[in-house]
């Protein structure tokens, strides 16, 4: 807080003792209306100061709160704390190792001794980093889905981002589900999350990059899911965004477009030799039954159950009964053929990179999964999104 303190001192005027009586009377009077005079200058000066002051208070007060909630939000304060405190709550160190048949969960950005390539030099199919998977169907693998990915502090997102790197580091880290939130800004869509204010990322920039990286990597299969966001400037219309990205030289064209949801979904095999290694989803939006949508853009929870998304904290995710309810999607109880994606969610609300840390761990993670597995008798998670990959 910002104190200020107005000192003001009042001179008083010595009157000389002889003087006649009527000069005495009106020396007096003089006197005495001078110090009203001065008195309500002083009063006034006090008033007009106060009032300026007030609102400099107020705005000293809000400074101070948005630079405490960007230090706290990005400040190695744990780091700090770690040199200084005991850790009571120490996890193993942290692992890469992939879940049998299914895509790895990275933890950290990739250095030379850890690629996510898992596959032998010898292998005949290799697709995502693993050579066991090739003839399991696009639905049978887990994608490990970077939440929120275009909420970077690299891509400008100032206040509470989800991400420290921008997510096409993600995808050279090995990552193969990418979740963006798409807004109208203005008359323009952008990636931004919640308010165009607090940040934007250029929709076909990072779909370039996106396709660029698939031109690169030609055994890779992608997920993509998109949050539309029609309250964050205006409403979001899905050919507008289909136009928009169709000046992107081969993208469209790796759209699998899937012809109904009672027909199994095709190999990972297939769709690499067809080059169809988009799976595009999209909520929040127009649901594809009652609203027509662009081909191979396929509404979410139409195909897919996810658990809960709002955690406060490492304990509520921890707590699986609740924590692995499905509160969004279809019912997990149909067929496997229209049963199609399960998808449990891994961070805590707000983002928080210490929480993170926990969270991403293999062992925490791995244990998530199994849990919210169990909770649906044996059935295989497919996605698992995390915060600060």
């Amino acid at each position: 807080s910002i104190n200020q303190s107005i000192n003001h001192r009042q001179s008083q005027s010595n009157v000389p003792g002889t003087i006649r009586t009527n000069e005495k009377t009106k020396a007096n009077t003089q006197s005495s209306n001078e110090k009203k005079a001065k008195m309500g200058h002083s009063k006034d000066s006090k008033e007009g100061k106060s009032c300026c002051t007030w609102p400099k208070v107020i705005i000293a007060v809000v400074l101070l709160a948005v630079v405490g909630i960007v230090i706290w939000q990005f400040a190695p304060i744990d780091e700090t704390l770690d040199k200084f405190l005991p850790d009571f709550n120490k996890t193993s160190s942290p692992t890469t190792s992939p879940v049998q048949g299914t895509t790895a969960v990275p933890t950290a950005a990739p250095t030379a001794a850890i690629p996510f390539n898992r596959c032998a030099s010898d292998a005949q199919c290799c697709i995502n980093g693993l050579d066991n998977i090739c003839d399991l169907g696009v639905d049978k693998v887990m994608y490990s889905m970077v939440h929120n990915a275009m909420s970077s502090v690299d891509d400008g997102f100032f206040l509470l981002p989800n991400h420290v790197k921008p997510l096409e580091r993600a995808l050279e880290a090995g990552y193969r589900g990418i979740n963006v939130d798409l807004c109208n800004c203005g008359g323009k869509l952008e990636l931004c999350h919640g308010r165009c204010d607090l940040g934007t990322k250029d929709v076909e920039e990072t779909f370039r990059n996106i396709n660029q990286f698939l031109d690169d990597n030609r055994n890779e299969v992608l997920m993509l899911t998109m949050e539309v966001n029609s309250d964050a400037d205006g409403a979001v219309d899905l050919f507008a965004f289909r136009d928009m990205i169709s000046n992107i030289d081969g993208l469209l064209s790796k759209f699998y477009v899937h012809p109904a949801i009672d027909v199994v979904w095709p190999s990972l095999r297939q769709v690499v030799a067809s080059n169809k290694r988009i799976l595009f989803f999209h909520f929040n939006g127009p649901n594809c039954r009652d609203t027509e949508c662009p081909d191979g853009m396929h509404f979410w929870f139409e195909y897919a159950a996810e658990t809960e998304f709002s955690f406060p904290n490492t304990a509520a995710l921890e707590d699986s009964p609740n924590s692995c309810k499905v509160t969004r999607g279809g019912n997990l109880q149909r067929e496997p053929a229209s049963r199609t994606f399960f998808a449990v969610n891994d961070f805590v609300t707000p983002a928080k990179q210490s929480s993170a840390e926990v969270v991403n761990e293999y062992s925490f993670a791995n244990k998530r999964i199994q849990e919210c597995k169990a909770e649906y008798n044996d059935l295989d998670v497919n996605v698992i999104s995390v915060d600060y990959w």
